[in-house]
């Protein structure tokens, strides 16, 4: 297992967000680290499949961000 998807996992389980072990790899796969997906907008981790907008707002406030919404 990618450990980068793991920990996705484990920030989504934290901040209580729905995030499918399927979506956090395609995450991955387009934006290869969490520190990367940390610097994401809203809008841009909502294109990858399977990502809607209150599962992005979960994982980015877990990741420390504060978003002005």
């Amino acid at each position: 297992p990618n450990p980068q998807v793991e920990i996705l996992l484990a920030v989504s389980r934290v901040g209580k967000c729905r995030l499918e072990t399927e979506s956090a790899k395609l995450l991955v796969e387009k934006y290869k680290t969490l520190f990367v997906v940390s610097l994401c907008s809203v809008k841009e981790l909502c294109e990858v499949e399977g990502i809607g907008r209150k599962t992005a707002e979960g994982i980015l406030r877990t990741l420390g961000r504060e978003l002005n919404v």
